[in-house]
């Protein structure tokens, strides 16, 4: 499950990267609505790989807390 969210939290990150570069870089009557998109995508992303390792570093600690007793 952590790898499925990983792939997951990666693809969004770099979609986002992808439409922010676009909107930024083009001048069409959508940039609006790809900038905020990008950005959307770029957050969630984040988002979702700040939490996966937040738990795994939080798991990692348990992990050597318990195998020192």
């Amino acid at each position: 499950m952590r790898g499925l969210g990983l792939v997951f939290g990666l693809i969004v990150l770099i979609a986002g990267a992808a439409l922010l570069y676009n909107g930024v870089a083009n001048t069409e009557t959508t940039q609006s609505v790809t900038i905020i998109a990008g950005a959307t995508f770029l957050s969630l992303g984040a988002t979702v790989i700040w939490n996966l390792l937040k738990n795994w570093w939080g798991w990692r600690r348990e992990c050597r807390r318990y195998r020192n007793e």
